[in-house]
């Protein structure tokens, strides 16, 4: 008889002990609120639409420091997309050719992703009519 009425009594206190854990560390966890309040060191700039247009291909050209691609027409005055081909870009810039050269074969247009800024520009693209690539989808 004793050992019957002993497992309630056991199960109570693990039921008991787990109902007291639970508020234990809802207690103690940290707020969300707490957690967002946390500010950057330095401002963080946020693009949700890589800038991009339709390029008809005119010129590809492949140079000792970066490739490029000349459009017809271009997005404003903006007519040339490059990319550097140093050897830490090479793998990005080959991607880029294989795309880009695909589309001028068949005569398909491309969608160029592109960097508004000219800091960002591979050597010698002209800041005035030249962005650097960021990315290149064939176009159907």
């Amino acid at each position: 008889m004793f050992h019957k009425t002993r497992i309630p009594w056991i199960l109570s206190i693990i039921l008991a002990g787990l109902v007291a854990s639970t508020f234990l560390f809802t207690a103690i966890r940290v707020p969300p609120t707490k957690a967002l309040a946390v500010q950057p060191s330095h401002p963080v700039e946020i693009q949700l639409m890589p800038t991009n247009f339709s390029c008809t291909i005119a010129e590809i050209a492949i140079w000792r420091d970066r490739i490029h691609v000349r459009c017809d027409p271009g997005d404003g005055t903006i007519n040339y997309f490059a990319a550097p081909a140093d050897s830490g870009n090479m793998v990005n810039t080959n991607r880029y050719l294989i795309i880009i050269n695909t589309a001028f074969a068949i005569s398909k247009p491309v969608r160029i992703f592109y960097s508004l800024d000219t800091n960002e520009n591979p050597p010698n693209c002209n800041p005035i009519n030249c962005r650097l690539i960021t990315g290149v989808m064939l176009e159907k």
